[in-house]
C-alpha cells in the first residue's frame, strides 16, 4: 500500500547533514521546498543552525519515520507550530506571503494545489531567462540531484524565492536532467546575472584633471560620506589631489563635517550654491586632479531644489553622476527614488550601508530595475577601506553568496 505525499521539516547543524537525512527518510526523489536558519530559543540556545522543509516527490512506498528515532540522530519536527510548518514562498506581487487558507500543509495530499503554489504562472516573466519555450504552469517539480543541492544553497541567501525558482526552471529546461555537477547550473545562472547587471569602469580608467563627479540622492543615505570616501580612494589609489564642492548650505551638519575632514586632509573645499559662481569656483579648483561635488538634492517632490541643482550641475559640466542609495531601502522607496532622480541623468548607482543590510542578494531585483551600472558599494564607515568597486566576477559572488 502506498503512502501519501509527505511534507516534513528537518533541523540540522549543516545543509549536508540535512540533505543526507532527507534522502534517507524521504528517498532520492525528495524535493526541497524551503531552507532557512533554524529558529532559536529566546536566549539564543540550540545547536541546530538550519531548517530544511522537504517533500516526497510523489506517493511512494517509503515507510513512515518511526516516532522515536535513535538517540543522537537528527529528529524531524512534526509539531504543527509555526516554527516547523513550511512557510509559503513569498511572491513579488504578494509581499506578505501566503494566507492561512493557502498554507500547503493544510492539505498534504492536494498535489494540484501545491503545484499552483510553486508553479511559474504567478512569477514576473521578466525574471525568467527564456530559452525560447515559456512555461505557463509547472506540472512537476524538477528539483532533484544537483538542482536540489543548488536550490538549497540559493535558499540560504536573501534572493527572492520566486526568482530562484524561475532560474532553476529555466536552467532545467536548458541543461536537462543529465547534469551531474551543480557548478554547471551555477555557471549558467552567473551568466544570467552578468547579463542583467553591469559595473562601472574602474577608477584607473578615469582621466586626471578632467573628471567632475557629483553625488546625488535622498537625504540620510550617506551621500556626503560617499564624497569623502571617493576623495580618500582617489588620493590613496591614484595619488590625486581632490577638490571638494558642497552645494549644501554652509551651516548644515553634513557640510560642516565635510569641510572639517577636507581641512584635516589638506584638500581644497568650497561651497557653491549658484550657477553664477561656477566660473570663479572652477578657477580656484584649477590645480586639483579631480572635482567631487556633494549635490544638494533636497527631498523627493522638491521641484525647486531639483531645478536649481540640475542647472548647477549642468554648468559644472559633470562627467559622472552617482545616485547614492541605501541598501536598507524598501523596494517601493527604491523605485520612487529611481523615478525622481531620473531627471539628473545618473550614470551609475552607489550603494551604501551594506553592513546594515543583508547584502547585494537582498536588493538584486531592485538593482535590475535601476538599469544602471553599479559604481561603488560602501560597507562601513572607514575611509577608504570600506569603500569598494566590484568587477563583474565579485558582483556575481556577492549575489550568489559564494
Amino acid at each position: 500500500m502506498t503512502q501519501p505525499i509527505q511534507i516534513r521539516t528537518f533541523r540540522a547543524k549543516s545543509l549536508s547533514e540535512a540533505l543526507a537525512r532527507i534522502r534517507r527518510e524521504l528517498g532520492p526523489d525528495a524535493v526541497i521546498l524551503e531552507t532557512k536558519p533554524a529558529a532559536r530559543s529566546l536566549l539564543g540556545l540550540g545547536n541546530n543552525r538550519i531548517s530544511v522543509t522537504a517533500t516526497s516527490n510523489s506517493p511512494s512506498a517509503h515507510p513512515q519515520v518511526s516516532a522515536q528515532p535513535p538517540e543522537g540522530t537528527l529528529e524531524p519536527s512534526t509539531d504543527p507550530s509555526p516554527e516547523s510548518d513550511p512557510p509559503g514562498i513569498t511572491s513579488c506581487d504578494n509581499p506578505g506571503g501566503l494566507g492561512a487558507d493557502d498554507d500547503p500543509t493544510t492539505s498534504g495530499t492536494d498535489q494540484t494545489h501545491r503545484n499552483d503554489l510553486f508553479g511559474t504562472s504567478a512569477l514576473p516573466m521578466r525574471f525568467i531567462r527564456s530559452s525560447g519555450l515559456r512555461r505557463t504552469k509547472d506540472e512537476s517539480n524538477p528539483f532533484s540531484g544537483p538542482y536540489l543541492e543548488f536550490a538549497a544553497e540559493l535558499a540560504q541567501t536573501d534572493l527572492d524565492r520566486d526568482l530562484i525558482h524561475a532560474w532553476l526552471l529555466e536552467a532545467n529546461e536548458i541543461l536537462g536532467d543529465q547534469v551531474t555537477d551543480s557548478w554547471v547550473i551555477r555557471a549558467l545562472i552567473a551568466q544570467w546575472i552578468r547579463g542583467s547587471l553591469s559595473v562601472s569602469a574602474p577608477i584607473r580608467e578615469w582621466s586626471q584633471g578632467q573628471e567632475r563627479i557629483a553625488c546625488i540622492g535622498p537625504s540620510g543615505h550617506g551621500k556626503t560620506n560617499c564624497v569623502a570616501k571617493l576623495a580618500g580612494l582617489v588620493s590613496q589609489s591614484l595619488g590625486w589631489v581632490p577638490g571638494i564642492l558642497s552645494c549644501n548650505a554652509s551651516g548644515t551638519n553634513s557640510a560642516s563635517r565635510l569641510a572639517e575632514y577636507c581641512s584635516m586632509m589638506n584638500w581644497p573645499f568650497l561651497h557653491i550654491d549658484s550657477p553664477h559662481a561656477v566660473p570663479s569656483t572652477l578657477q580656484q579648483m584649477e590645480s586639483c586632479d579631480i572635482l567631487l561635488i556633494d549635490a544638494h538634492s533636497g527631498t523627493i517632490g522638491d521641484t525647486e531644489t531639483q531645478q536649481k541643482t540640475s542647472e548647477l550641475l549642468t554648468n559644472l559640466a559633470t562627467t559622472q553622476t552617482h545616485l547614492v542609495m541605501s541598501a536598507t531601502s524598501s523596494a517601493v522607496s527604491f523605485r520612487r527614488a529611481l523615478e525622481w532622480y531620473e531627471s539628473y541623468t545618473p550614470t551609475d548607482l552607489l550603494m551604501t550601508k551594506l553592513d546594515e543590510a543583508c547584502g547585494l542578494s537582498a536588493i538584486y531585483l531592485s538593482l535590475t530595475q535601476a538599469n544602471l551600472p553599479l559604481g561603488f558599494i560602501s560597507t562601513g564607515h572607514r575611509i577608504p577601506s570600506d569603500f569598494l568597486q566590484l568587477d563583474s566576477s565579485k558582483l556575481v559572488q556577492c549575489i550568489l553568496g559564494i
